[in-house]
């Protein structure tokens, strides 16, 4: 199903405030991507 962007952004933030708390992450970037086909390791440089 569909999901307004304002709740998908609302998630997403939690999800980073929530991820920033663990004590070795000092800081964290969430993404939401829109296609489920989406393969994000394609357009991001390995680390």
């Amino acid at each position: 199903g569909a999901m307004p962007l304002s709740e998908a952004h609302d998630i997403g933030a939690e999800l980073q405030t929530q991820l920033e708390e663990i004590d070795d992450v000092e800081r964290a970037f969430v993404h939401l991507d829109f296609e489920f086909t989406h393969m994000p390791a394609s357009e991001h440089k390995k680390v």
